[in-house]
């Protein structure tokens, strides 16, 4: 977990509260982060680069047949190819008057941190999925029901998820041999509308399994074909062009990936400048001189990569809130 950062204007117990609570949560709470490869955040406080590695495609070639005494070996030389990502830094800032009648300062800016927390996780997972969407193989874009385009999505009968998708996007994932998780599976990650459908399949109930290793994680709903399904609530949304986010839009696109797959910088870094950090303001100066509001500001430094686009697959399907 980051270190516990505090501006020097801060006295109280509030700076720590509210840093606690915000790395706490935000590290619980984001869902495509958990699943990516963790590149420390720097230590100096001048670097704003961070380094994935991708390693090489594992082939049977690699293996010889060893002969009765035979001491010169053929070696596979390692090669570790790396991936320079540069951080950029962002804030969320927020006050609260110290003449608000409502709550007591400190539940006032509890709440405040809050929402500052979801949106925190909110934009984590945003950096990711438009990553992911934006680069994903050209070979690896699926459509419901085997559509064979964006526009066989135009109506909801024709367009909405049904199991077999997931089945098919499986077996991409396995023909790219995309490595899997610990727990032998590869992970999906989709909105509420599109598992609402999911589940009215007939065959969801006969198909779907449970990975132990993932009952506790935060919006799991089941295995299918060797895929762990988590449900998400910021999905890529589209209405009527491809690749272009449209927040009204009811085309909704989940992602399937493989362990390596993408790189996110590691929010849990100990001892560096950059670790996630909440400054607090609650003394008087020369922006404030009658002391009048209460600031917070959440900082964060953050960068993610495709590290390997042909070990993420996307699946677009109409969405029906009603039907």
């Amino acid at each position: 977990m980051g270190d516990v950062k505090v501006a020097t204007h801060a006295t109280s117990n509030l700076p720590y509260y509210l840093n606690k609570k915000f790395l706490e949560t935000v590290i619980q709470d984001v869902v495509l982060p958990k699943y990516g490869d963790k590149s420390d955040l720097p230590l100096e406080e001048g670097t704003d680069t961070i380094r994935f590695h991708k390693r090489a495609a594992a082939s049977a070639g690699s293996f010889k047949k060893l002969a009765e005494g035979q001491t010169n070996l053929e070696y596979t030389n390692t090669t570790l190819t790396p991936v320079d990502v540069k951080l950029d830094e962002y804030y969320d800032a927020a006050r609260v008057s110290r003449r608000q009648k409502q709550l007591s300062i400190f539940r006032a800016m509890d709440k405040e941190n809050d929402r500052m927390i979801e949106a925190a996780t909110l934009f984590a997972d945003k950096m990711v999925r438009d990553e992911l969407v934006g680069n994903v193989d050209t070979n690896n874009k699926f459509y419901a029901q085997n559509g064979a385009n964006f526009a066989a999505l135009s109506t909801y009968s024709a367009g909405r998820a049904i199991v077999a998708d997931i089945d098919r996007i499986a077996t991409q994932l396995k023909d790219t041999r995309a490595p899997k998780f610990s727990d032998g599976n590869y992970v999906g990650v989709i909105s509420p509308r599109q598992g609402r459908d999911f589940r009215k399949d007939p065959d969801w109930k006969q198909l779907v399994t449970y990975s132990e290793p993932m009952r506790m994680t935060k919006g799991y709903v089941g295995t299918l074909f060797g895929v762990n399904i988590v449900e998400a609530t910021q999905p890529f949304k589209q209405s009527a062009a491809e690749g272009t986010y449209d927040d009204a839009g009811t085309i909704h696109t989940g992602l399937f990936f493989g362990k390596g797959a993408f790189g996110v910088a590691d929010l849990e870094g100990q001892g560096t400048p950059k670790a996630p950090q909440v400054n607090v303001l609650d003394k008087a100066d020369k922006s404030d001189p009658a002391n009048a509001w209460i600031i917070a500001v959440h900082m964060l430094w953050f960068a993610t990569k495709t590290l390997d686009a042909t070990w993420v697959s996307t699946l677009c399907t109409q969405t029906n809130v009603n039907a």
